[in-house]
């Protein structure tokens, strides 16, 4: 199945708005009780590769409270992206840090991380690689948190170094190499996402300043023993298992809130001076 638009119908729907790092965009369909994003394939994409890729996603059950793929869309007969759900009070991690606006509460957070946490699970059973991994693309609203873009997945077995939010590395021969994207690096990626929301800072984003300076920003965690050993196997452990198992560290509100405030006082004199801590 897919959906087929003439040109002129296409451009005739409305644009949500415009990826300008990725040069991509999102359109809304409004259908009868359900409103839908169309999720435009990058321009410069592989696009046969995406297709074959898009065809396979396609072939298994969507992921309930994500934005998994859940059919083709054509316009004068090529595949130029794929229909998902929207969510349209949604924020986020990234701006729900960042900004503080709106508060969700400690318990919003918590049902988001579950939430996000169980989807991942879902699409690493269909033998997946989500491999794009970052804040932007974790989503929280008052019902709980979605996954979303699925546009550079991978099959597992296709491990690859991934262009794609690489933070992460591991010691070889002496030198620090990128690690490859897989089923674990999601795990620990998305590890990164939610330990940001529970304390509301934004390490993603100081790993981007740091230069990608993986140790010194796990030094920050310091702050706390049980926190520290928590971070120390999510950045360099081997394996790792889903963030679920690591809430535990997670439940003291407060203690979060505390913690939170005291990397972000870190952050702030190590990072450079137009670097804005919130």
């Amino acid at each position: 199945m897919s959906i087929s638009y003439s040109k002129e119908q296409y451009h005739a729907i409305s644009d949500i708005y415009f990826e300008a790092g990725k040069r991509s965009s999102f359109k809304q369909l409004i259908q009868p009780n359900q409103s839908y994003l169309i999720k435009e394939f990058r321009q410069g994409k592989n696009n046969q590769k995406a297709v074959e890729e898009l065809h396979s996603l396609l072939e298994k059950r969507p992921i309930d409270g994500s934005g998994y793929p859940i059919d083709q869309v054509e316009v004068e007969g090529e595949m130029i992206g794929y229909l998902c759900s929207y969510f349209p009070m949604s924020y986020t991690y990234s701006y729900a840090i960042n900004t503080n606006v709106p508060r969700f509460s400690f318990m919003d957070k918590i049902k988001a991380v579950k939430d996000t946490t169980e989807q991942l699970k879902r699409f690493h059973d269909y033998g997946y690689i989500w491999n794009d991994v970052r804040l932007a693309n974790h989503l929280i609203d008052g019902q709980g948190g979605h996954i979303i873009d699925f546009e550079d997945s991978l099959k597992k077995g296709q491990e690859q170094v991934s262009l794609v939010f690489t933070y992460f590395y591991h010691m070889e021969d002496g030198v620090w190499k990128k690690n490859a994207s897989s089923q674990i690096e999601d795990r620990r990626k998305q590890a990164l996402c939610e330990s940001c929301l529970l304390l509301n800072a934004d390490f993603e984003n100081a790993l981007h300043h740091l230069q990608e300076n993986t140790p010194l920003l796990n030094s920050y965690f310091e702050i706390d023993k049980a926190l520290k050993e928590v971070m120390d196997e999510i950045f360099f452990a081997s394996d790792i298992p889903y963030f679920d198992q690591y809430l535990p560290i997670f439940q003291d509100p407060e203690k979060n809130a505390y913690n939170g405030v005291k990397m972000k006082k870190k952050m702030k004199k190590k990072l450079p001076p137009y670097y804005k801590v919130l």
